[in-house]
């Protein structure tokens, strides 16, 4: 066997006999055993299988993968708005957290009529009722 398809077959099926093509197990093993060189390059190729060996590929998280492509409800949607992706977009939260915040200071302000001037005049009704002298006894006699 010629030195030069030694090393093809190295490189091909590695350094372990076993890996080795049962055709040409005999001549490589005659080669390995009478040149230094290439038992030298057996060595590398075992070198090389260890190391390739250890390696251990990592598992894909299947299960984020399925959530991550479920189709996401309304509110999930809404959630997914509400996080700035870049701080361009602060906007989006704040305006979620003030929209509550206005509409109870809207609703405080009103009494549940609908326009704003019998609010104005049901408050002047209230001030006059207060403060309008009685004609009952002094309390203070």
């Amino acid at each position: 066997m010629e030195p030069e398809r030694f090393r093809e077959l190295l490189d091909a099926y590695g350094g372990e006999e076993q890996r080795w093509p049962a055709e040409h197990r005999q001549a490589m093993r005659a080669l390995y055993t009478g040149d230094s060189g290439a038992r030298a390059d057996v060595q590398r190729a075992r070198e090389l299988d260890l190391l390739l060996d250890s390696y251990r590929v990592k598992a894909p998280d299947l299960t984020q993968r399925i959530i991550d492509r479920v189709a996401p409800t309304g509110l999930g949607r809404f959630f997914a708005w509400l996080q700035p992706t870049v701080p361009a977009q602060w906007w989006r939260p704040a305006t979620a957290f003030a929209l509550p915040l206005l509409l109870g200071v809207a609703l405080g302000l009103s009494d549940g009529s609908s326009g704003a001037s019998t609010t104005v005049i049901d408050w002047e009704l209230q001030e006059q009722a207060l403060l309008s002298v009685t004609n009952e006894e002094p309390w203070y006699e």
